[in-house]
């Protein structure tokens, strides 16, 4: 997992928008968020219900 500041590795990383790719960097860091598998983000993939309630329970836990 990257520290602060650090910039993440995914193997579709240049599927991210390019607008979008510092908040992802920041919630990864942040563990809101860690990809669908240890090397893939897939950024135009559907999010799942269960996803989704794990961001907003490691929101919470900020």
């Amino acid at each position: 997992m990257p520290s602060a500041g650090e910039s993440v590795s995914f193997t579709d990383q240049t599927a991210i928008s390019t607008w979008a790719a510092k908040d992802v960097d920041a919630a990864v860091s942040l563990e809101l968020i860690k990809g669908r598998s240890a090397d893939k983000f897939e950024p135009k993939g559907m999010t799942t219900r269960a996803e989704a309630a794990q961001v907003i329970y490691s929101l919470l836990k900020l």
